[in-house]
């Protein structure tokens, strides 16, 4: 699926090819940073206009989130290494065609909030498990 998307002031824009699904993240990093689950699809950029307006901060020894230093825009998650990358909903046009396909770190939830819908849950030891990863590595 083509997707493409913008920070809040336009000084990025972005297209790519996504999955049709979102991911949403409750890890401790994820709520702090923007205040409520990670929304994130998975993205493999084809073009990325206004590069030099991104700022990059390596959240952890695998991940690194990408924000718009002029608006602060939450625009991609990705693995360091650059095998993985996630457009984070808000910066995308077409994120009403999306549905959730998995959500991580259940059990950082905050209490009262719970996606609806039949898909993947994975907590904390389950989605580090997943990926190979030790169980005190944060995202």
């Amino acid at each position: 699926m083509k997707l493409s998307g913008a920070c809040l002031c336009g000084a990025v824009a972005f297209e790519g090819e996504g999955t049709g699904h979102f991911h949403a993240c409750h890890c401790d990093m994820c709520l702090r940073w923007g205040g409520g689950p990670a929304l994130g699809a998975p993205l493999t950029v084809s073009e990325l206009r206004g590069e030099d307006a991104l700022s990059v901060y390596a959240s952890s020894e695998w991940g690194e989130r990408v924000f718009c230093r002029t608006c602060g825009s939450h625009v991609f998650w990705r693995m360091r290494d650059g095998s993985q990358a996630f457009a984070f909903l808000g910066a995308l046009d077409q994120a009403d065609e999306l549905t959730l396909s998995q959500e991580i770190f259940t059990d950082h939830r905050p209490k009262g909030l719970a996606l609806a819908g039949d898909h993947l849950r994975l907590t904390e030891a389950e989605f580090l498990r997943s990926i190979g990863a030790g169980a005190d590595t944060p995202d």
